[in-house]
């Protein structure tokens, strides 16, 4: 984990941090305390059509919504926060901690006293629909 720290630490001054499309309709709380900045992908510091890496930032007491998509999804979890698919608990992986979502589960996450930091992965070729 202290090498993959320093590696995002080197690249994080580089990254463009966005909110999230669609925000607003989540009220201020979510528009002003999230934001996401594409790593590898067609907007990352890699340009690739066939895989997307990114990250995510959630403000303490924020929830990011429930949302699905095509390609499934990895989680790296690099600090506090709760998970959680369909309408199944909430869990904490814990540092270090990986989440999986299979294609199209609805899926949300939630900071809570601390700021939660995440990285994702979603294999994006042509064969997800």
């Amino acid at each position: 984990m202290r090498a993959l720290a320093d590696g995002f630490a080197a690249i994080e001054p580089q990254l463009s941090w966005k909110i999230r499309a669609g925000a607003e309709t989540q009220g201020e709380p979510f528009v002003t305390g999230h934001a996401n900045a594409a790593i590898i992908g067609p907007q990352g510091l890699e340009t690739r059509n066939d895989v997307a890496v990114g990250v995510s930032l959630l403000a303490p007491h924020v929830r990011y919504p429930d949302h699905r998509h095509p390609p499934e999804e990895i989680y790296l979890v690099l600090s506090g926060g709760e998970w959680r698919q369909d309408s199944n608990p909430w869990h904490e992986p814990g540092i270090g901690g990986l989440v999986y979502n299979p294609p199209h589960v609805v899926h949300a996450m939630r900071s809570a006293e601390l700021p939660l930091l995440a990285l994702w992965f979603l294999w994006t070729g042509a064969n997800n629909s």
